[in-house]
């Protein structure tokens, strides 16, 4: 799964073929129309296995950062972003916000001195079974993370185990066992960091990215208030802060690729089929999506990827657009990634994702279907 993760991220990421968008500076774009860019590290520098696409090395990282920076982004925090999305507090108008999964013992060793340096706020999402084992698994201590969270770093939840949420165990066949084992993985997790740190746990990072719309009413439930997916695509005022979007960055990009994604504005749906996070059980044959603010965006520049690779036949109707996806003979997950060119030439995205599933789990309880 993490190979055909890889795969599709590195071909989301290079797969647009719109030209580069103008900077919010070349196009007067007013601070409400901020743009978020939320970028997820795992490894820096890792010594094994070696040529790990989730590793980048000491100089990679400092190289984005400084292009982001000389890009015109702003670093922000958790803070900042919570207070923006809680409040309308405004953001600035490119702010970038910089998050690393896992808590491995690398990421202590070589990101926190380069942040340090540098006075960049950024986020870490730990899972306490992780945390516990420390160093013989490769992993950051509590004495660490504490000492990075009285610094100033926030610290937020990955789960509890590092599962996929969206495929529990054998033993878990009911919808009553899948709802006591997401409140395991979620609930306890952050009760466990908050009595580590002495401080509240707000933010939460899906492992793998899995999520469905059950899972998402779990997040809500167990009190956090951010929420973080791994979708590629960026974010504004209207995007769900329990559904934030995150770029995964790997050892293949460049700053410069970077900073194209980064600069990418949020477009935004006002209809999605199947429905964002839907487990969709029907004769899936097609999937479409119906976009807001139609004119917005120059006629026939509307491109879309599904799991990294371009569709190339859309059925246009107004501002819906279907297209054609052939049932797999197994459950999948699809990540739909819409692009667009503004009037003004700057490129627009957005991203939404569903599982198909050849028959219902037992374990959920499904949703009526979006039509």
């Amino acid at each position: 799964m993490r190979d055909f993760l890889c795969a599709m991220l590195i071909a989301i990421l290079g797969g647009a073929t719109l030209s580069a968008a103008p900077s919010s500076h070349e196009t007067g774009l007013p601070p409400s129309k901020s743009i978020l860019t939320v970028l997820c590290y795992h490894n820096i520098d890792i010594r094994s296995p070696k040529n790990s696409p989730y590793s980048v090395t000491s100089a990679q990282l400092t190289d984005e950062l400084n292009a982001l920076k000389a890009a015109g982004f702003d670093f922000v925090s958790l803070e900042q972003v919570q207070a923006f999305y809680a409040s309308g507090k405004p953001l600035p108008s490119k702010s970038a916000l910089i998050t690393f999964d896992d808590g491995h013992e690398n990421i202590y060793e070589h990101a926190y001195p380069i942040l340090k340096k540098m006075n960049i706020p950024w986020l870490l999402f730990v899972f306490p079974t992780a945390i516990g084992g420390g160093h013989e698994k490769g992993f950051m201590n509590w004495d660490e993370v504490q000492q990075l969270n009285k610094e100033g770093v926030a610290i937020g939840s990955h789960s509890f185990d590092h599962p996929y949420l969206t495929r529990p165990g054998k033993e878990i066949s009911t919808p009553e066992a899948y709802d006591a084992w997401l409140d395991k993985e979620l609930i306890r997790s952050k009760r466990l960091i908050e009595d580590k740190l002495g401080s509240p746990v707000n933010a939460f990072a899906s492992p793998f990215g899995a999520l469905n719309n059950v899972v998402q009413q779990h997040i809500k439930n167990a009190g956090y208030s951010l929420a973080f997916n791994i979708f590629g695509s960026n974010n504004d005022a209207l995007n769900n802060p329990l559904e934030l979007n995150r770029i995964i960055v790997l050892s293949t990009h460049s700053p410069e690729m970077v900073v194209k994604k980064a600069e990418e504005r949020p477009l935004h749906f006002t209809k999605e089929f199947p429905g964002s996070l839907q487990v969709y059980t029907g004769m899936l044959a097609t999937a479409g999506f119906s976009l807001e603010g139609i004119d917005d965006y120059i006629p026939g520049s509307i491109q879309v990827l599904i799991n990294g690779t371009r569709i190339e036949t859309l059925k246009e109707n107004g501002s819906s657009f279907m297209f054609d996806v052939p049932a797999p003979g197994r459950s999948k997950g699809y990540i739909v990634t819409v692009y667009a060119r503004g009037r003004s030439g700057e490129i627009f995205s957005q991203s939404y994702y569903f599982i198909y599933a050849t028959k219902k789990p037992d374990f959920l309880k499904l949703a009526p279907a979006k039509t």
